[in-house]
């Protein structure tokens, strides 16, 4: 009976240290999830402020052999015909390419980066202009922007929106 006591009191004992070290475990993982996410909202911050210059442009037509330089040469004479509150000229932007896989009969999303950060905004505010022409004028949102925009979209009805707050 006492041999039993003692393997009781030992194996409490043991399971006491094994308690402790899960706790420490349980400590340590917390810590890790925290800096997991800490990372995830830098990364989310720091591709956030990278896409604050860009634009996305639907329904511009695609020629066939289309690149980034004939892109950016489109994007500023369309700029020039549609919005003609200052003068575009090639060193407006800073890059303009199409996204996504090549299809037949469809014009793939142009994404455009400005040079000033106010050009992004000036054709924002023509956006009902564009839409005459069946162009279609978006900010560049990040996956996780989408999504809160999808849920925010679901939950309200179609009166969300993305507004633009001041970059780090």
């Amino acid at each position: 009976m006492s041999e039993l006591k003692r393997e009781t009191s030992e194996f409490k004992n043991e399971q006491s240290v094994q308690r402790l070290d899960i706790d420490e475990m349980d400590r340590s993982i917390s810590k890790v999830h925290d800096g997991v996410r800490s990372c995830e909202d830098k990364i989310e911050k720091a591709e956030r402020y990278s896409r604050r210059e860009n634009l996305m442009l639907y329904g511009v037509r695609e020629a066939p052999d289309e690149d980034p330089r004939t892109c950016k040469d489109t994007i500023v004479t369309l700029l020039n015909d549609h919005v003609p509150q200052r003068k575009w000229c090639d060193r407006d932007i800073v890059r303009a390419h199409r996204i996504g896989g090549k299809l037949p009969s469809t014009n793939r999303p142009l994404i455009v980066r400005f040079m000033h950060h106010d050009d992004k905004f000036l054709v924002l505010e023509m956006r009902e202009t564009l839409k005459k022409i069946d162009i279609s004028v978006a900010n560049d949102l990040t996956a996780t922007q989408r999504g809160e925009l999808r849920e925010l979209k679901e939950k309200k009805g179609n009166v969300a929106t993305i507004k633009e707050v001041g970059c780090i």
